[in-house]
């Protein structure tokens, strides 16, 4: 009878060992893991494999109303995963599909047609869309790869606002005016040597590019700006290191600016070296305007 009994012991051991090895076996065998859908706070997530915090995509999309002609919205991608790199932009509605791929949106940025577009060395990076896309809703897609051909997505939905210029409203209703992207326009503009646009932006004196170009006409604005343009190297917007708000007419930025191969610019004047540049953007004629010329280094 013990005989007996221990065999049914010795038996459902047996069992459970069979039981357990093949539990271990269909878990070592589960697919490995993919990357998740976009969750609510706008990161996706790769899953076990990406799982530290360092390896999120984060994108911040601003819809704040500028003060351009042409409706837009902003976005910067802040972090993407070790390996992926951005490789196309989508605007997906019920009524248009947008699909831009990086090098498009380079193209953009330079020759301003409507779609995704990033400029000024990778600063600036939004969407410009017509008036009869205004007030559309839809979702914004941003699409990763890896060397591997692995893919990650990045949406959000969004409702497509006007510009500023742009929004309907009475006649005397005031322009909203952001003094910090008037600072990035102007940047973009020295970056580009744009020399038409500067004289749009610049609200200061003229009077040392007079004094510097004696043979030139003192009132051929854009022939001034474009002549200092060429002595000057390409620079273009580093870091944005203060901010302080003065008035609401008046502002002044503290910065730092950079070369074509991403060193650091700096003037020299004698023994002293400045690498921090001081901008004031002020109202003039009702409008912001910049109060610098870009600094020379003689």
């Amino acid at each position: 009878m013990n005989n007996k009994k221990y065999s049914y012991i010795i038996s459902a051991l047996c069992m459970l060992l069979l039981t357990s090895g093949c539990a271990m076996k269909s878990e070592s065998e589960a697919p490995e893991a993919q990357p998740s859908e976009t969750n609510q706070d706008n990161t996706t997530k790769v899953e076990d494999a990406l799982a530290d915090s360092g390896n999120e995509i984060l994108i911040v999309i601003d819809q704040t109303p500028k003060p351009i002609e042409r409706n837009s919205f902003d976005f910067v991608v802040k972090q993407v995963p070790e390996g992926f790199a951005l490789a196309e932009i989508q605007w997906i509605s019920k009524d248009n599909l947008i699909v831009n791929s990086v090098q498009d949106a380079i193209e953009h940025g330079a020759n301003g047609e409507d779609g995704f577009y990033i400029s000024g060395d990778g600063q600036f990076s939004g969407f410009i869309y017509p008036d009869t896309m205004k007030g559309e809703e839809g979702q914004v897609v941003f699409l990763f790869k890896d060397s591997e051909g692995n893919e990650l997505t990045w949406k959000k939905k969004l409702t497509l606002s006007p510009s500023a210029n742009s929004q309907e409203g009475g006649k005397n209703e005031n322009v909203v005016e952001i003094p910090q992207y008037m600072l990035e326009q102007y940047m973009q503009a020295i970056a580009n040597q744009d020399a038409a646009k500067l004289v749009e932006l610049y609200g200061g004196s003229y009077q040392g590019l007079i004094n510097l170009f004696p043979e030139t006409d003192t009132n051929d604005k854009l022939k001034l700006i474009d002549q200092y343009l060429m002595l000057l190297p390409r620079i273009s917007l580093n870091e944005i290191l203060e901010q302080t708000v003065v008035s609401k007419d008046k502002y002044i930025f503290v910065i730092t600016l950079k070369l074509e191969d991403g060193t650091l610019f700096h003037t020299r004047e004698f023994d002293t070296i400045t690498e921090k540049f001081t901008y004031t953007v002020k109202r003039v004629d009702g409008k912001l305007k910049m109060m610098e010329l870009p600094p020379y280094q003689a």
